[in-house]
């Protein structure tokens, strides 16, 4: 099995839940556009669009208990909207997905698509980006952390 990566998994399994569309079907304005890191920023929702989704890989690094064994990334998801309700509500999506209501202290042991999860949370709660002249969208950032077996990663078994 191949090398996975989290920021990969997790774009392939917003798809799966129908939380977003690839970037390469047409614009909705039900379902958001998703973009892996443009070099150029945080896309503006196409024409037909009234949100699109953005996940950064910000940073990747062992877990605060340094367990060799696990790799975490810490993932920023941004939505650009026409609309700042809709861009809140894709955001709610998200958490919903990645740390549900009844998972106290984050999601545990899950599959992200072929990816085993060991957990994931919230790292840094949504909150508005600023912007840098000519405003056309409502912006904010979430911050998620994601933590799995490195093995897992290589496409090892778990146990």
């Amino acid at each position: 099995m191949a090398e996975m990566h989290v920021i990969d998994e997790l774009r392939a399994y917003l798809i799966a839940q129908g939380v977003v569309q690839a970037q390469t079907a047409a614009p909705s304005t039900v379902l958001p556009s998703i973009w892996l890191d443009p070099r150029d920023g945080a896309r503006l929702p196409r024409e037909g669009e009234d949100v699109t989704v953005t996940l950064r890989d910000t940073l990747l690094a062992a877990p605060d208990r340094l367990q060799a064994w696990e790799e975490v990334a810490y993932i920023d998801v941004i939505t650009r909207a026409r609309r700042e309700p809709a861009g809140k509500l894709v955001h709610r999506s998200i958490r919903n997905l990645l740390h549900p209501i009844a998972a106290h202290g984050g999601r545990y042991q899950w599959t992200m698509g072929s990816l085993l999860v060991a957990y994931s949370t919230v790292w840094r709660g949504e909150q508005k980006l600023p912007h840098d002249g000519d405003a056309v969208t409502y912006d904010r950032v979430a911050s998620y952390q994601i933590a799995c077996r490195r093995q897992s990663l290589s496409g090892q078994p778990y146990a």
